[in-house]
């Protein structure tokens, strides 16, 4: 059971980031090393393909 529990706690973890970095503007994704075309083609996949 708490192998399952380990596999949801990190797609939350996946959709948190996900929904974060969608809201991000230029200034903060150049920040964290994502350039738009790179974010949108990571938000393009769904979350539990995250690498």
């Amino acid at each position: 059971m708490k192998r399952v529990a380990g596999v949801f706690s990190k797609w939350r973890k996946k959709r948190d980031f996900a929904y974060l970095v969608s809201r991000m503007d230029e200034r903060l994704l150049l920040d964290v090393g994502y350039s738009r075309e790179q974010a949108e083609d990571r938000l393009s996949k769904p979350f539990w393909k995250f690498d």
